[in-house]
């Protein structure tokens, strides 16, 4: 037996259309699966060593929570400043929960 696949269409949707299409979806009595997906966000810190300012962005959009210390089961980094050429450890954490944002 081939692959089945729950999926028949995929689209993007511009967040202004997209309780039109939700109604739409569902009036013509389909099922309508949401994904929703994540970004990685940035974060910027001073150097350990020498202050210098340093960019870092989370590795995925779960651990998006930057930190000193380990926590859980936080993703360590070693990072490299450009100035000073020493490494600098910092750890992302796992985002408790889901969020939602407006703006």
């Amino acid at each position: 037996m081939g692959e089945v696949s729950i999926f028949s269409e995929i689209i993007e949707v511009p967040k202004q259309a997209f309780l039109g299409v939700v109604e739409a979806f569902l009036s013509e009595d389909r099922t309508l699966y949401l994904i929703v997906e994540g970004m990685t966000v940035k974060k910027e810190f001073g150097c350990d060593h020498c202050g210098a300012g340093i960019v870092a962005w989370s590795p995925d959009d779960q651990h998006t929570i930057l930190g000193l210390k380990s926590e859980g089961d936080s993703l360590e980094r070693k990072i490299v400043c450009e100035k000073c050429k020493k490494e600098n450890t910092r750890y992302w954490v796992k985002t408790g929960g889901v969020f939602l944002k407006t703006g």
